[in-house]
């Protein structure tokens, strides 16, 4: 028997896409994403591309096995599902609402150039529980403009050790209007609200900045860095320092959340 937050979400995706797209058509692209699939950053993740006339996956990455304990070739988004915890089900409903409010305003043309990510709290197939950041871009809509074909990257960043963030961020792709750190609790995506739109950090910091900002996403040690990097473990506290003011941060941990709602890190 399904969960009620589980059941939930489920009965949005189908209000919203699947009783509107009248027939099956396949992903023609999937061998491609699979070749893409040495893009993405290293780490424990799985991504699927779902069809959303049934809700069946066109791919599932074999990486499911690693982060959930799940067999590729026997899952479906039910079983993901049913892995959440009820608290947490509510919250993931809520923010696929916004999400898809949001969607609901954005111009036909634009739908395919926009991710959306959010954090979120799994089980694994053991009772573990990790901490989860899912990213999502339409691949394919359908001639009513309705997103058929998405991909959705699941990223373990357990290792971050982060407070909850409930906030959702929509990023564009081609250069045009990000939306960051949305507060879903409004319900649905207003455009005329003033959400924060900070200064996009990766444009704000030097590469050599990045390269410290992912290394201690790590959870590496100043002395660590200096190893990795080449320089002093002096130089390291100073480019700390410069790029915690830059991004109006008090520690680390605030600084990789807002990095990570920001796009910095993914």
């Amino acid at each position: 028997m399904m969960k009620e937050g589980a059941e939930g979400i489920l009965q949005l995706w189908k209000d919203t896409f699947t009783n509107k797209i009248k027939g099956y058509t396949g992903f023609d692209e999937v061998e491609k994403f699979k070749y893409m699939a040495a893009l993405f950053s290293p780490g424990k993740l799985y991504y699927y591309i779902i069809n959303f006339h049934d809700l069946s996956f066109e791919y599932l990455h074999p990486g499911i096995k690693e982060v959930l304990g799940l067999s590729p070739n026997q899952t479906t988004i039910f079983d993901i599902l049913q892995l959440l915890p009820d608290e947490e089900a509510k919250s993931i409903h809520q923010k696929e609402t916004f999400v898809l409010s949001f969607f609901e305003q954005v111009q036909p043309s634009d739908i395919l150039h926009y991710k959306a990510l959010y954090t979120y709290r799994s089980l694994d197939n053991k009772g573990s529980m990790h901490q989860m950041l899912l990213q999502a871009v339409t691949l394919s809509t359908t001639n009513l403009g309705i997103p058929e074909h998405v991909l959705c990257i699941h990223t373990d960043i357990t290792h971050l050790r982060l407070s909850p963030v409930e906030q959702v961020s929509f990023i564009h792709l081609q250069g045009g209007p990000n939306h960051f750190r949305c507060d879903p609790s409004l319900g649905k995506f207003d455009p005329t609200h003033r959400y924060p739109t900070p200064e996009q950090l990766t444009s704000s910091f030097s590469p050599r900045e990045l390269d410290i900002i992912r290394l201690l996403a790590l959870g590496k040690s100043s002395v660590e860095i200096s190893q990795s990097l080449g320089l002093s473990s002096h130089t390291i506290r100073t480019h700390r320092a410069n790029i915690l003011q830059k991004a109006n941060c008090k520690n680390t941990t605030q600084l990789v959340a807002q990095c990570l709602m920001e796009g910095v890190l993914v």
